[in-house]
């Protein structure tokens, strides 16, 4: 049983890594945490058709699963150990399943609902929003006097059932107390002002301009007429996804992947409406012109940030095969845990190292510097690793929120500058006799 995956429950669910722990049985865990992302991103787009076809036709969910395949955006994710691709696939089924009870299409439909709706909380914090549509569901069927899919519903208790085991066994629920009560004491309208103004242009950058206005454009003139259910189901995703972020304080493009790919569905229409009204030769240059440069900025994207949190990794794994049967300290649980596969305890400067303990930071959380300076005034310790990686974060993921009193700086103005990013790995030798004396 590894610990590491049940760290900060308030930000870490537990299926992605009991996933990657299942499939770490038979290949390395590094490679089955991206393939798991790659083939749930494929089991994304499978409800990303029909989610379209059933709202604007086949033509539609053709051109949005393209839209699909080339986002730079989505394509990272994919590629990525990370638990968007899961929950994009917990979300886009949520979400069908909803929107087939109320077209009053019910029969197992409301089971599936409950079930994926649980899988997407058991993988994120955020998933615990489709409960609002479960209720919705349930008002549906409870006017139509419609009862049986209410017993078929039984099996989709399951996820549910392991939630709340694995609540109960594994956080006491401080972690989510605390982040609310930072998060209270953080807001004010002059930083939801900034923050909104982030939010929003960040949309067009990561979806790719022209498909970006293919779908504002068809939401706001063509969506409330022909499907208004839709509509109103994507402006309550887009107003709660704002105010999570907003409440949590935290930022990376990454966090727009549900939303973005909802807006898809629009864009695959918008596509079918402009093929009926233009020339083919303007529609063949506007698709060339569209996919040519959504691709080629993918293909940028991914080559420049390839080493995004690479210096994590190799530090790590030089944990792994040089230091093993030690205890670790780390500024950076999640992903030491992951790339160690053995639990790893917080590191703090109150912590008591005893000889022979590794501790592994990182200057994406701490000032190195002045860290090592502050060990050195307790301790003799032995520099045996270091790391570093360089990265361009032209979709920014990892390049930390600068939403600060005196520092309000938008996501987009560092997006294309090199970045450098350190790892070191330090062993503890003894405790300096001073300290020994004092004590």
């Amino acid at each position: 049983m590894f610990s590491w995956r049940f760290a900060h429950g308030e930000k870490w669910h537990p299926l992605y890594p009991l996933l990657i722990q299942a499939l770490s049985k038979f290949i390395d865990p590094i490679f089955a945490g991206r393939l798991l992302s790659l083939l749930f991103g494929g089991f994304s787009l499978y409800f990303l058709w029909r989610l379209t076809q059933k709202l604007y036709g086949r033509a539609a969910a053709f051109w949005a699963s393209l839209f699909f395949v080339v986002s730079p955006l989505l394509l990272w994710v994919q590629l990525r150990v990370l638990t968007e691709s899961l929950f994009v696939f917990t979300s886009l089924a949520t979400i069908f399943y909803f929107l087939e009870i109320w077209k009053k299409q019910y029969d197992w439909n409301f089971c599936l609902l409950v079930f994926f709706c649980g899988l997407g909380a058991l993988t994120r914090p955020e998933g615990l929003l489709g409960i609002l549509l479960i209720a919705a569901a349930f008002i549906r069927l409870a006017r139509g006097r419609t009862w049986k899919p209410l017993l078929y519903a039984a099996p989709a208790v399951v996820p549910w059932a392991l939630l709340l085991v694995w609540f109960h066994l594994h956080t006491s629920g401080s972690g989510y107390q605390n982040v609310a009560a930072i998060s209270y004491r953080q807001i004010s309208i002059q930083k939801l002002l900034i923050y909104f103004v982030s939010y929003l242009e960040a949309y067009p950058y990561v979806m790719f301009y022209p498909v970006f206005l293919f779908a504002l454009y068809h939401l706001i003139f063509k969506a409330w007429k022909s499907n208004r259910i839709w509509f109103v189901s994507l402006f309550a995703v887009h107003a709660l996804w704002f105010g999570i972020l907003a409440f949590h304080w935290a930022w990376t493009t990454r966090l727009l992947v549900l939303p973005a790919t909802l807006l898809l569905v629009e864009a695959g229409s918008m596509v079918v409406f402009l093929r009926e009204r233009i020339s083919r030769r303007v529609w063949n240059t506007i698709f060339l012109t569209v996919f040519l440069f959504s691709w080629s900025f993918a293909v940028v994207a991914l080559y420049f940030q390839r080493e995004t949190f690479a210096d994590f990794k190799e530090s790590t794994l030089f944990i792994r095969e040089h230091r093993k049967n030690q205890r670790v300290y780390s500024d950076e649980l999640i992903k030491v845990g992951y790339y160690l596969q053995s639990p790893v305890l917080e590191y703090s400067r109150d912590a008591h190292f005893q000889p022979g303990d590794i501790i592994a930071l990182h200057s994406f959380h701490t000032t190195l510097r002045e860290e090592l300076v502050q060990l050195s005034r307790q301790y003799q310790v032995a520099f045996v690793y270091g790391a570093t990686a360089r990265t361009i974060p032209i979709l920014a993921n990892g390049l930390a929120a600068t939403m600060t009193e005196t520092n309000q700086v938008s996501m987009l103005q560092r997006r294309f500058e090199w970045q450098k990013s350190s790892s070191v790995v330090l062993q503890v030798l003894s405790q300096k006799q001073q300290d020994k004396a004092q004590k």
